[in-house]
């Protein structure tokens, strides 16, 4: 996991470096396991506030699906990514966000600052 870190820190920080022209000051990383397919998951409990946004990143090639809120993922309601398309979403508080999968065991990391 350290080098796919690496890989798409540098991005990161560029995009934050040109939205609010600085460098964030505080990183958070994770992973989450959705357990039963169609049962969303909340990416953190805390109440964490981001100066940026959170990039998503699924470990294998099943959709999961990210939702905001009170509005938990589903197929019809959610960004949809996988390993090989990967989202950023802006975002101000970790804890407003919900993962979902299409199957059962799949995990989802995830970057945000």
């Amino acid at each position: 996991m350290r080098g796919y870190y690496q890989y798409y820190l540098h991005d990161m920080v560029n995009s934050m470096s040109r939205k609010n022209g600085g460098l964030p000051t505080t990183f958070h990383h994770g992973q989450v396991k959705v357990t039963t397919a169609g049962t969303a998951v909340q990416l953190s409990t805390a109440v964490t506030d981001l100066q940026g946004g959170i990039w998503f990143k699924p470990t294998s090639s099943t959709n999961m699906y990210v939702g905001y809120a009170d509005q938990k993922p589903d197929g019809t309601n959610a960004v949809v990514c996988n390993e090989s398309n990967p989202i950023f979403v802006e975002a101000d508080r970790l804890n407003d966000y919900w993962i979902d999968s299409a199957a059962n065991n799949k995990y989802m990391s995830w970057i945000a600052w």
